[in-house]
């Protein structure tokens, strides 16, 4: 800028007017010439009209407007230049650096400790670099992080969440030049003083606008408020186009506007977007989990759908392939280790059936699973857990887990109704599953939202076999086990685990050729001569039933009796046998099915499937030769069926053609740890219960409301009986007519 300085720093004798009269006379500002305006630096490119002057931020690109006191902002004119060279705001050059040259070096350590204590890891890291070289390596990083902070343990309290390599990197560029740092090029300056803008007010205030949109617009996704943003923005630079402006407003990033629309998040806005339940469930105060001291003290279960589609290979003879659909998996997981005690995948959906593969798994160790050989202790991440955390669904409220509960001696720990926060540690690993591994495989559905934000990458081919998806997760689990875990300050779950299987020994279950009766589904039959009858199948052990006949017959001595209704548990993946309890030995006896040769092996959803079609063919359900028959056709039947097929049908089929494998019974009796730690058999509560084999009464949840209806229907049934004597007294008359002799006949 080209001014005379007498003419703005004039004598005592000249007034204000003729003043600025004079400077206004002499500014004359050159095209591409830099100035400074409170360290921010500009061109100047032209003169606009009335007076305005239009200069070009260096740092943004942006058109310079200054913020007047009515709330606005505009282009500078001549007066508001003279009236900034006054007051020292604006220059020809940048005052700044020389000046920070020159008493960058001034301050010292203790000044600097002063301001701020972390300037002097800083420094101390810095300078030990310089003297390393210009180019040094991430261990020589690490090497000299450690020793100044052990040099310094209490300045390195203020870096704890940890110094990287690469912080030390940006350190180098920003903090200094090689070989000339200063104390004060050390210090952090976050709070210390005031912040240049980035963008300009006109700016700001679109971005707001398009945030304010988000949250007001119930339909609006963060998208929808970019493309609202950038339609602000180019109406806005065709208004100054058409005014004779050049084009100012540049669309900015969306970090930037989605991070406006997360400052903006309140329990208000949340409820105006998306009601008052989840604003509610967004900002409602969080109590602690319930702690656990040790492993297996305390688990939790729970169930997720997988945004995956899988095959079937049996399926693939053509040039078409059938998808099955996509699977649940059942997970198990330690409070306290977050070790994976069992995962389950099937297609049966959140059910029963599906927990009682899980607890299986959960009590059966994990003989040669992957990783095994290097890490021995991941076969003994096993046991019986003394309580689990579970949700309110259907499978877990029923009568069948709560004696299955009970028979093993666990408690049932119901978590609140809609709050996925009770069980955050299984919840949290269906979320490391899904980035790890669901979400990378071919196939994957995603979510809603990441099929948005992947739109051009998303592909919904599905090549993956469930034999696949179990290995790929075995795989996952392994790395998961032995990998640092935020949740337990770095130390992976395997080693806790390791550490407190040392400390308190493992729980295990004794008699694990057990499971099958004390974990099978609950149901109540009756016992004949003929044995039982269950989904159509015979199920009978002569000298066992009459056994239990004649001790039944026995007890009730007034009159004969040739059946007996009995409490009994199946497997749902084998209806080769069922077992019965019999309360005299407070156990279950084993029945095998007639037909042993057809229900060996045969899950329950097969054996209906052969059932309907048996119906449906006409085919008499009575010989072995003509169920054997009706298999095959089944088994032809899948094999024929087409990608076109519904939903259900998919779901259908792949219960059928994923039939697991039944699990081999081993006695656990003399189970030994393959690491050596201390096992700690434990006998089924069954044995010890004095509750004759009765069947729980109701679920857990609602069970004091269930004993108040009891009583109020047996009080009312009471005074019905009164009311009932009180009208029927007997005729005294009618009674005298009649002798003992009369009643001999009789």
């Amino acid at each position: 800028m080209a001014y005379d300085a007498a003419a703005i720093a004039p004598s005592e004798r000249q007034s204000k007017d003729t003043l600025s009269k004079h400077v206004r006379a002499t500014i004359q500002l050159k095209r591409g010439n830099s100035y400074f305006f409170d360290g921010q630096q500009m061109v100047f490119e032209r003169y606009g009209e009335d007076n305005r002057l239009i200069f070009k931020l260096i740092h943004t690109e942006l058109t310079f407007r200054v913020d007047w006191k009515e709330s606005r902002s505009d282009l500078p004119t001549s007066d508001w230049v003279i009236s900034m060279i006054s007051a020292g705001r604006f220059h020809t050059r940048d005052p700044g650096p020389s000046l920070v040259k020159s008493n960058r070096f001034m301050m010292g350590e203790e000044e600097a400790r002063k301001i701020d204590p972390g300037s002097v890891i800083r420094y101390k890291i810095l300078v030990g670099l310089d003297k390393l070289g210009s180019v040094v390596s991430d261990d020589q990083i690490k090497i000299i992080i450690d020793r100044v902070k052990r040099q310094y343990p209490e300045e390195a309290k203020h870096f704890d969440d940890g110094l990287t390599p690469r912080t030390v990197k940006e350190w180098r560029k920003k903090r200094g030049s090689f070989q000339e740092r200063a104390w004060s090029d050390c210090i952090s300056k976050t709070g210390k003083g005031p912040r240049t803008r980035r963008l300009n007010q006109a700016l700001t205030d679109l971005i707001s606008a398009s945030a304010l949109y988000y949250w007001t617009n119930t339909t609006a996704s963060k998208v929808d408020a970019y493309n609202h943003l950038a339609n602000a923005i180019t109406l806005r630079n065709a208004l100054d186009e058409a005014n004779g402006t050049a084009p100012q407003l540049h669309c900015p990033s969306p970090t930037t506007l989605s991070d406006c629309i997360d400052e903006l998040e309140t329990f208000q806005t949340m409820r105006a977007k998306f009601g008052e339940v989840a604003a509610r469930a967004k900002f409602r105060a969080m109590g602690k989990a319930i702690p656990a001291s040790r492993i297996l003290e305390l688990v939790q279960i729970d169930h997720t759908i997988i945004d995956l589609e899988l095959i079937d290979l049996d399926v693939l003879d053509g040039p078409t392939k059938t998808q099955l659909g996509k699977p649940t998996l059942a997970t198990v997981i330690c409070v306290k280790s977050r070790c994976i005690l069992a995962w389950y995948i099937s297609f049966a959906g959140p059910s029963l059936a599906s927990v009682i593969q899980a607890l299986k798994r959960c009590l059966r160790p994990k003989l040669n699973c992957i990783g095994s050989s290097d890490f021995p202790i991941l076969q003994d991440i096993f046991g019986l857990p003394s309580n689990i955390v579970c949700d309110n669904g259907m499978e877990f409220v029923g009568t069948s887990i709560q004696d299955q509960i009970q028979d093993l001696g666990i408690t049932l720990v119901a978590s609140k109704v809609a709050s996925p926060e009770s069980k955050a540690f299984v919840e949290r690993l269906f979320g490391t599953l899904n980035s790890k591994l669901f979400h990378k495989l071919p196939g994957t559905t995603l979510n809603k939202s990441k099929r948005e934000e992947h739109a051009d990458k998303f592909k919904s081919e599905a090549t993956i076999t469930l034999q696949e998806l179990e290995e790929l997760t075995e795989h996952v689990a392994y790395a998961y086990h032995i990998s640092p875990h935020s949740g337990l300050d770095g130390r992976p779950p395997a080693l806790v685990w390791q550490e407190d299987a040392a400390r308190y020994g493992i729980p295990v279950l004794l008699s694990g050729d057990r499971l099958d009766p004390l974990l099978g589904i609950l149901d109540e039959r009756t016992l004949s001569n003929d044995g039982i009858e269950l989904f159509g199948l015979q199920y009978n052990d002569r000298p066992t039933t009459n056994i239990i006949l004649e001790e039944e017959c026995a007890r009730l001595s007034d009159r004969k009796r040739a059946s007996l209704r009995v409490k009994i548990k199946y497997n749902p993946y084998d209806l080769g046998h069922i077992w019965i309890f019999r309360e005299k030995d407070n156990d279950y006896l084993q029945f095998p099915c007639v037909d042993l040769d057809y229900a060996s092996g045969l899950t329950l959803a097969q054996h209906k499937t052969i059932r309907k079609h048996l119906r449906e063919t006409g085919l008499e359900f009575s010989s072995i030769a003509d169920r054997a028959k009706a298999r095959v056709l089944l088994q032809n039947r899948i094999l024929e069926l087409t990608p076109n097929a519904t939903a259900a049908q998919r779901r259908a089929t792949a219960k059928l053609v994923s039939m697991p494998s039944v699990a081999s019974k081993r006695d656990l009796s003399g189970l030994t740890s393959i690491t050596g730690k201390t096992l700690l058999p434990h006998e089924p509560l069954i044995a010890r219960s004095n509750d004759a084999g009765a069947i729980p009464k109701g679920s857990l949840r609602g069970a004091a409301k269930a004993r108040k209806t009891r009583q109020d229907n047996a009080e009312r049934q009471r005074l019905a009986q009164e009311r009932y004597d009180a009208t029927m007294q007997p005729n005294e008359a009618l009674w005298d007519v009649f002798t003992d002799a009369d009643w001999e006949p009789y």
